[in-house]
């Protein structure tokens, strides 16, 4: 497991893989629902070694995508329901299902959630994990959770409810299975990956690196397991014909390694400060005091500063940087143009560095106006689509021979 870990991490995807299937800890199934119950099961025996183990530590399934996520804790659960760890009323909010029993985990940060301890508890976090300690169903439903670092915590319908980004609706979330993204920072007795030609490579090799003693990938077309909403049954699909196996590696392979932005530029910080700590005007002149303006990092930075404030303009910064003095300067804005106001205000500086007249000063490095602002724009809210059926008496026979 070390070793396939180790060529993962160097990039040799195709040798990782093939040394875990080797190694029998890759994982297929004739049918995504057999996979998803073989996975669940593995977890349910995971969870019975660690109640005769205390030291052990806990398993969770991680998958790449957030419906992945809820299948596999809607087998969790049906596990649970079976065994009697989840008992007495339930609550049920925006497609969620929660009674005392569940073990959940913050799916947002909320100053308001508070332990009854007092301020000195602090806030819930995102990522933190409990265990619902009772529910009050009604008109407004409470579950009530016993946070690991908080203590008991209400958390009221409104929280419940609360779309917090796409595949998220709700601040409390099943935490028997967790995306990839939620599990780095985690150890597992076991790493359990879904994995499909959907997922990523780093969240593969999250999925590979949980486990302290054992790691297993359970691959599946994410085609078969989340059918296209634009696929008619009635017509014809063009399938390749690799293995699940070769669309996994075909598809991590593909991806190239996240690289810092500092690895792929090594002055990218540098040139960043100098945009961020001088205007237009100190640009220029550490550039021309420099050996090589054109190739100096200050003219670097005046390039990028004055293309920046020519498209915030609508203008076009296509003069030569080393010679600010040659940019020329506009005495009024074409006729029926319009945003006056930006082409009057460029460049900041006259043909002798002094300050235009209509500036108090040199336009200041961070400043954006018109064009050149950016807007945040809120993501749809994204509905899952429902939890594959599956009985607890199918599961729990898998489940039961595995253990046995």
């Amino acid at each position: 497991m070390r070793l396939a870990s180790i060529d993962y991490a160097a990039g040799k995807i195709s040798e990782a893989l093939e040394r875990l299937r080797r190694d029998d800890r890759v994982v297929e199934a004739d049918t995504p629902d057999q996979l998803l119950d073989a996975l669940a099961a593995d977890w349910y025996v995971d969870r019975l070694y660690r109640a005769s183990n205390p030291d052990a530590a806990r398993s969770s399934m991680i998958a790449d995508h957030h419906v992945e996520r809820r299948e596999l804790n809607t087998r969790a659960r049906t596990l649970l329901a079976a065994d009697g760890t989840l008992r007495g009323p339930v609550v049920e909010v925006a497609g969620q299902s929660f009674c005392a029993g569940d073990e959940v985990v913050a799916m947002e940060q909320d100053r308001r959630l508070r332990s009854k301890r007092g301020r000195d508890a602090g806030f819930v976090h995102n990522g933190e994990r409990g265990r619902v300690v009772e529910v009050r169903p009604g008109r407004r439903p409470v579950v009530v959770v016993d946070f690991e670092r908080r203590g008991q915590v209400e958390v009221t319908e409104p929280h419940l409810a609360k779309w917090v980004r796409p595949g998220v609706v709700g601040q409390l979330a099943h935490g028997y299975a967790v995306t990839s993204n939620m599990a780095q920072g985690e150890t597992y007795q076991a790493g359990r990956h879904l994995s499909t030609d959907a997922s990523s490579r780093e969240g593969v090799y999250v999925g590979l690196t949980r486990g302290r003693g054992d790691a297993r990938l359970y691959m599946v077309r994410r085609r078969d397991l989340v059918p296209s909403v634009d696929q008619h049954a009635g017509l014809p699909r063009l399938d390749d014909e690799a293995t699940t196996l070769e669309a996994v590696t075909r598809r991590l392979e593909s991806q190239r390694a996240e690289r810092l932005a500092q690895e792929v530029d090594p002055d990218a910080l540098e040139v960043a400060r100098l945009r961020g700590s001088h205007d237009l005007a100190q640009l220029s002149a550490l550039a021309l005091a420099s050996d090589d303006p054109a190739t100096s990092l200050a003219g670097r930075a005046y390039r990028q500063e004055a293309e920046a404030l020519a498209s915030a303009a609508c203008l076009d910064a296509s003069t030569p940087p080393s010679v600010p003095a040659s940019v020329p300067v506009p005495t009024a804005a074409p006729s029926g143009e319009p945003g006056t106001r930006r082409w009057d205000g460029w460049p900041p500086t006259g043909p002798g560095g002094e300050p235009r007249p209509n500036q108090a000063g040199p336009v200041p490095l961070g400043a954006r106006t018109g064009a050149g602002r950016r807007r945040r724009l809120g993501a749809v809210p994204g509905g899952g689509r429902g939890a594959r059926g599956s009985g607890a008496l199918d599961v729990g026979r898998l489940a039961h021979r595995r253990a046995g």
